[in-house]
């Protein structure tokens, strides 16, 4: 995690991993005897934790894919080395 990019593509990565989580576990937190969900076998505070999990994710993933719009932006409009980035940007 040496570079701005490298710290952002890391937050961007735990952000999916988390969505994925969210989006594997989806089916079997939902309360049981849902009608519409055939393997539900958790409760409402299950399906509660999953879904602020998966809703976490996928709102770090949209924040930090526009980070990498602006890190991109200042590196090659502005020719902005990593250490003005963090000074301007990160910090």
């Amino acid at each position: 995690l040496s570079t701005p990019y490298r710290r952002i593509i890391f937050v961007l990565s735990l952000g999916d991993i988390l969505a994925s989580i969210g989006y594997i576990t989806g089916p079997f937190s939902s309360p049981k005897g849902t009608p519409t969900v055939l393997w539900g076998v958790g409760n409402t505070a299950t399906c509660n934790a999953n879904a602020f999990i998966k809703v976490y994710g996928i709102l770090t993933v949209q924040i930090y894919v526009v980070v990498t719009c602006l890190y991109y932006y200042c590196k090659l409009n502005w020719k902005m080395s990593n250490s003005a980035f963090y000074e301007k940007i990160e910090k």
